[in-house]
C-alpha cells in the first residue's frame, strides 16, 4: 500500500515570504524541493495566486508579475480553481472570521483538500481549531 503523503496548502503569506527571502521563505523552498521528488502534495488556490500576482505588479510591474506566474505554474503545485464547493466554504468561512476574502480561499482549501496551511499570516490565529495550520518562523 502506497504511503499518504503529506498535503500543504500555501496562502499568499508564504509565497510573497519566500519570494522576497523573508522569514519562513526557507520552509517554502524546502517543501516545494519536496514537491518535486513527490514527497507531498502543495496546493494554491487561485484567488491566492490573483493576489501574489497584483502585489507583485504594484511593487515591481507587470513584465516582473506575468514571469513570476508564469514560474509559479511551473513549480510542483497544484492550483485549484473553484471546485468542490471551495467558494461555498469560503464564504462561510469569511462570514464567521474576520479575515480577507483572499484569506478564506486558502482556509477553504485547506479544510477540503485535508491538507496543512503553510503560513505567518495572524489572521489564521482564531482559525486554528477548523484549519491545521503550520506556522511559518
Amino acid at each position: 500500500m502506497e504511503k499518504v503523503k503529506e498535503a500543504y496548502t500555501l496562502d499568499t503569506y508564504a509565497i510573497i515570504a519566500y519570494l522576497k527571502k523573508e522569514g519562513g521563505g526557507e520552509q517554502v523552498r524546502t517543501l516545494l524541493e519536496k514537491a518535486k521528488k513527490k514527497d507531498v502534495v502543495l496546493f494554491v488556490h487561485e484567488i491566492n495566486l490573483g493576489e501574489v500576482q497584483y502585489i507583485v505588479h504594484r511593487e515591481s510591474g507587470e513584465k516582473e508579475s506575468d514571469k513570476l506566474i508564469a514560474w509559479l505554474r511551473e513549480c510542483p503545485i497544484t492550483f485549484v480553481g473553484l471546485e468542490d464547493n471551495i467558494l461555498s466554504r469560503a464564504a462561510k468561512i469569511k462570514a464567521v472570521y474576520p479575515i480577507s476574502f483572499a484569506d478564506a480561499f486558502a482556509a477553504a482549501t485547506t479544510i477540503l483538500k485535508d491538507s496543512i496551511l503553510l503560513t505567518g499570516d495572524p489572521e489564521f490565529k482564531p482559525m486554528e481549531k477548523i484549519v491545521k495550520i503550520k506556522w511559518l518562523k
